[in-house]
């Protein structure tokens, strides 16, 4: 794998399958798009992980936390993320 990992895909790293372009650029842009209009990175909060350092722990952190918005986001760009 390749890349900043706060930034690539969970399958990416925790699946054996091909690599589809297309979903893996997909979910880079929403967390983006979530940096941009939140101010800082989504999952980006894992108290037994606090500088990210440890990626192993970071995608099963992303894998098995839903997302959460900041109220000030609007309806309408949650929906794009």
């Amino acid at each position: 794998s390749c890349g900043s990992p706060c930034y690539a895909a969970p399958e990416l790293v925790v699946s054996n399958r091909p690599y589809d372009a297309r979903k893996a650029d997909t979910w880079s842009c929403g967390i983006i798009l979530f940096a941009m209009l939140a101010g800082y990175l989504p999952w980006d909060d894992d108290p037994k992980n606090p500088d990210g350092h440890d990626i192993s722990r970071l995608y099963n952190y992303i894998l098995s936390t839903p997302l959460k918005f900041p109220e000030y986001i609007n309806p309408v760009p949650r929906d794009l993320s």
